[in-house]
């Protein structure tokens, strides 16, 4: 055959080539490189999550040690109150013992409760200050 006679195959190529590269390659190289950026963003969207959490935490643990400590001084405070309720009745006890009376039941009775509270109250800042 003659070089005319293959020129047709040529130009068919020429024009049949690029259009497979276009059509078949490149939408091959924009997905590897969509999934590339797609790989680097969700990355980066997990570091940042991470440093979040983490603040998060610091902020969480902070919170928790000021309610801790609020609530360990509330109770020590409601303590020291029935200490001082139960150091005036045992005093009133005494006085009217003194002067030949005895106590009534409920005043006995309520003395009772408040020194069972007072032992709970020294039972939750024992295991506080163990924490």
């Amino acid at each position: 055959m003659s070089e005319n006679g293959n020129r047709p195959v040529w130009l068919a190529l020429i024009a049949v080539v690029p259009g497979i590269i276009v059509g078949g390659v490149a939408p091959l190289l924009v997905a590897w490189q969509i999934n590339a950026n797609s790989i680097e963003s969700r990355n980066a969207n997990w570091a940042r999550q991470d440093a979040l959490a983490a603040v998060s935490v610091e902020k969480l643990d902070s919170i928790h040690d000021l309610v801790n400590s609020n609530m360990t001084a509330a109770i020590a405070a409601e303590r020291n109150a029935h200490i001082a309720t139960v150091t005036m009745m045992l005093e009133v006890i005494e006085m009217k013992r003194a002067n030949g009376h005895e106590p009534n039941v409920k005043t006995l009775a309520a003395l009772a409760v408040i020194e069972a509270r007072i032992a709970e109250l020294n039972a939750t800042l024992a295991d506080r200050a163990g924490q």
